[in-house]
This record gives structure tokens, sequence and C-alpha cells, in this order.
């Protein structure tokens, strides 16, 4: 009976066992095939992290160039803002001055205009009188430079 025990239980045992190796040779197996997959995926995704690194590094620097950029071109805007608002009151200056010179030339002229039209009406009025004709034909007579007014 031992025998028959043994046989009936040790064969399928050894079986169960030699099933047993193989499935854990198989997991080993697929076990080693998932580690190399994941440390190569690992060994990608390192590298991709590095690259977004180096491009995220970069792109911080051309930020930093961009910014700088801006306040210089937001300096500079502001300079000419500025400079633009001092030209602009210049030239409300310059034209109210412009408006006051050509008022001022204006009643000048037209004072001029009088003083002529009465120096002429008192001429009219003088050369008429026979006294001073000849006293203008002297003076013409003297200083040529006085005739033909």
């Amino acid at each position: 009976m031992k025998s028959l025990l043994a046989g009936v239980t040790v064969k399928p045992l050894l079986y169960a066992v030699g099933v047993l190796l193989l499935v854990i040779a198989t997991m080993a197996a697929v076990w080693w095939v998932q580690a190399t997959t994941s440390s190569a995926a690992l060994d990608v995704s390192k590298a991709a992290a590095s690259a977004c690194n180096a491009a995220d590094t970069a792109n911080r620097a051309r930020v930093r160039e961009l910014e700088a950029a801006n306040q210089g071109w937001e300096l500079t805007t502001a300079t000419l803002q500025t400079e633009l608002k001092a030209a602009q009151d210049q030239l409300v200056t310059v034209r109210q001055q412009g408006r006051a010179a050509v008022a001022a030339a204006e009643a000048r002229a037209a004072d001029a205009d009088r003083t002529l039209s009465t120096f002429m009406a008192r001429y009219a009025a003088q050369v008429k009188q026979a006294h001073c004709v000849q006293a203008l034909q002297h003076v013409e007579a003297v200083c040529p430079a006085f005739s033909g007014y």
C-alpha cells in the first residue's frame, strides 16, 4: 500500500512541481522581458524629460530676453511720448505766438496805411498851394534824392 500510495501521490506531485517550476520559469522570463522593456521606456522617458528641461531652460532664457527688450521699448515709448507731449505743447505756444505776431504785424500795417493816407492827403493839399510847390521844387533842385515823390 505504501508503494501504491507513494505512486499515486508522488508522481502527481512531481508533475505538479514540474508544472509549477515551468510556470515560475515562464513568469521569470516574462518579468525579465517586462523589466527590460520598462527600463528602456524609463530611459526614453528620462531622455524626454531632459529634452523638456533643456527646452524649458531655453524658453525661460528667451522670456527673460524678451522681457528685457520689452522694458527697453516701454522706456523708449515713454520717452517718445514725453517728447511728443513737449513738442505738442511747444507747437501750441508757437502757434499762439505766430497768431500774436501776425495780428501785431497787421496792426502795424494798418497804422502805416493810416499814416501814409494822412501824409498823402496833407501832401496833396499842400501841393496845391503855390509857395509849397516852389519850396518842393527848391528842395528837389538842392537834393535830387527827394525828387519823384
